[in-house]
């Protein structure tokens, strides 16, 4: 027997078989002769492999398996079937025969087909021409689903084709896939990574079926074929395509108005209660953390629809915010977590919205997949009292809630990881205090991390966009500026671009000074995040001026949602409304070089030219009002002041 290569280092699987001339009606073995030799090689790739049931396990990869070959002669017409032996090894992907027969030489189809009574699998190499001598034979062996029977031809049974190019799974540690046919017990093999997803022969009879796919990797279930592609109409000789989409749910929500009702709609695939016997036996834990509205965690009735199971929940008393969510499975009658989803960074507003849930769900009944370690990780405050409702993060990816489980302190979440280096993060979205660790693990460690919440969160994120050294924080004419702002904030973190909306998360206000570039204008994306950090209670200052800034300008407005005027406003300009906290001290202003957004927001001073949009956004639309030289005309110094101040509460 050949040596077994590894899953993850395969060789093409070959099996030699000796075809030599006889006598066409001969159906055993005999010798050859000496006219009219022909030697035929049959070099095979097994495409795919059983792996078990869903219902049970294989006891044995490796297994002797029998069947038939069918040579039928085109030119005579003639077809000899003989008995095949065969030792297969279904995780190497490797088989071995030594039969021998002898053929005339001629035209041929052969028909191979092997079972071992459980799985079986099939091969067909057709149109070939036998000549005297060496012939290499290509043949594909495929796993056959349906009512097996080692005689049953090719021909007669329809080919399900999986489209997808090998690249496809190229990122899977162990792709395996799987099929259920008219709702019976869902069989599943693994994939050759050489060959990427392998054609199967289904061999059920002709008409309608049902036939559910699903992809895994290892143990986790990460997709499964669309359900209106899930009813199929087989033919004789018939080629089904089938794609396969990421296991996904589906989130709807709407918060009517500030303080009032968020109401959640959850529509999940139904292979997430299918994997623990129904939607009856299925435990949702939903957990959101929120700066603005504290931690929320509640239970999820799920209901079955069908293909899918939906649930819907409404939290009163809600303000807009940016919030973080978990969704944890478990299994009710055993109390195991068998997936998990989440979502970070959604903006919670007025407006109706949608997002898409990726799911990561463990199928327990497989046996196959990466051995993992566990880690159970401890989130803790300054004063060692454990913190629930932390955000965790594993090298930036958000993974879960502390608390979320259903056993362990309220600080605690347990992950499983495969071997490697991991940064593990934990952030307390109440107050942005945060803490990290350094990780190694390997299979079947054990391992146990406290996360200590001793870092300060960064107080305020000052975008300096193309900073000449002049305008704005730390600029050569801006000195009183940067004073005051120094005297409210311990720290200050100059930035060139707000394109990580999670790195403005951790800042308690933002400022956005004039870049000395007047065309220059914020991206689309910078747009949306400096939204949605508003949207999550930050507070934004951001600068503009006169009409050599008119890009820069341009580009607030769309930011604020109203119209920029050009002009250049000299003078004394007057208060016209006040907003306690902000501008209460200051009745007038002196700017030297303004000019204003209409359309919206409070006005603040003159026309347009101090704006509040919002209770957490302000445009100043010139840089003289802070700059030294100015600041010292008309109220300038206590409205910088009480500005900044306001930035800081």
């Amino acid at each position: 027997m050949k040596n077994v290569t590894k899953l993850f280092s395969l060789l093409a699987m070959t099996f030699a078989v000796l075809f030599t001339a006889c006598d066409p009606q001969e159906s055993e073995p005999t010798q050859p002769t000496e006219n009219g030799e022909a030697t035929i090689g049959i070099s095979a790739v097994m495409e795919a492999a059983f792996s078990q049931a869903i219902t049970g396990g294989r006891e044995d990869a490796e297994s002797t398996i029998t069947g038939t070959m069918t040579a039928t002669n085109l030119d005579s017409g003639d077809e000899q079937v003989f008995d095949w032996y065969a030792v297969i090894d279904e995780d190497a992907f490797t088989v071995e025969s030594t039969k021998t027969i002898v053929l005339v030489p001629g035209n041929y189809d052969f028909d191979l087909v092997l079972s071992d009574g459980t799985h079986s699998y099939a091969g067909q190499a057709l149109l070939e021409t036998v000549s005297e001598g060496e012939n290499t034979i290509d043949l594909t062996l495929k796993p056959v689903f349906g009512d097996v029977d080692v005689d049953f031809t090719i021909q007669e049974s329809a080919n399900l084709k999986f489209s997808y190019p090998v690249e496809d799974i190229s990122e899977l540690d162990n792709p395996i896939i799987g099929i259920s046919i008219d709702g019976g017990a869902e069989m599943v093999y693994a994939l050759n990574p050489n060959t990427g997803f392998s054609d199967t022969w289904i061999n059920v009879s002709f008409g309608s079926h049902t036939f559910v796919l699903t992809l895994s990797d290892g143990g986790t279930l990460v997709g499964r074929s669309i359900p209106s592609q899930e009813t199929v109409n087989v033919q004789r000789n018939t080629n089904i395509a089938m794609d396969i989409v990421p296991l996904y749910g589906e989130v709807a929500f709407d918060l009517d108005l500030e303080g009032g009702e968020l109401t959640f709609n959850f529509e999940l695939p139904f292979a997430v209660a299918d994997e623990v016997g129904g939607a009856s036996n299925l435990q949702t834990v939903f957990r959101m953390t929120s700066t603005v509205n504290g931690n929320q965690e509640v239970n999820l009735n799920f209901v079955d629809q069908g293909d899918v199971i939906d649930a819907t929940h409404t939290f009163t008393n809600f303000r807009y915010d940016i919030v973080n969510l978990a969704l944890v499975f478990i299994d009710a009658t055993t109390g195991d977590e068998v997936g998990y989803a989440t979502y970070s960074g959604l903006a919670l507003g007025n407006a109706d919205q949608n997002i898409t849930l990726e799911i990561d769900l463990r199928r327990r009944a497989l046996i196959t997949g990466n051995v993992l370690a566990v880690v159970g990780v401890n989130v803790f405050d300054q004063n060692n009292a454990a913190v629930p409702g932390a955000d965790v993060f594993i090298d930036g990816e958000f993974v879960g809630i502390t608390g979320s489980g259903t056993f362990g302190t309220a600080g605690y979440l347990k992950l499983y990881l495969k071997q490697g280096d991991y940064t593990v993060t934990a952030v307390n979205p109440v107050d942005g205090y945060f803490g990290e660790e350094s990780l190694s693990v390997a299979p079947l460690d054990v391992t146990n991390i406290d996360i200590i919440l001793d870092t300060e969160p960064m107080t305020l994120g000052m975008g300096l966009l193309n900073r000449d050294g002049f305008y704005g924080y730390q600029g050569s004419a801006s000195t009183q500026f940067t004073g005051i702002v120094d005297s409210e904030f311990s720290t200050v973190d100059v930035v060139g671009d707000f394109e990580d909306l999670n790195q403005l998360l951790q800042y308690r206000a933002l400022v956005l000074d004039l870049p000395s570039n007047g065309s220059f204008t914020l991206s689309a994306s910078e747009m949306s995040n400096i939204q949605s950090y508003v949207a999550s209670g930050g507070k934004v200052l951001v600068i503009g001026d006169q009409t050599y800034f008119q890009g820069w300008n341009e580009s607030i407005a769309v930011l604020v949602g109203g119209t920029y005027v050009h002009q250049n406003t000299q003078g004394a300009i007057s208060r016209v409304n006040v907003v306690p906290g902000l501008n209460a001290n200051a009745a007038t202003l002196s700017v030297a070089g303004a000019t204003k957004i209409t359309g919206g927001g409070t006005v603040l001073y003159g026309t347009g030219e101090v704006v509040l949009w919002g209770d957490k956004l302000l445009t100043q639309m010139d840089v003289d009002i802070t700059r030294d030289g100015f600041i010292a005309q008309q109220q300038n110094a206590i409205y910088t002041q009480d500005v900044i101040t306001w930035l800081n509460n």
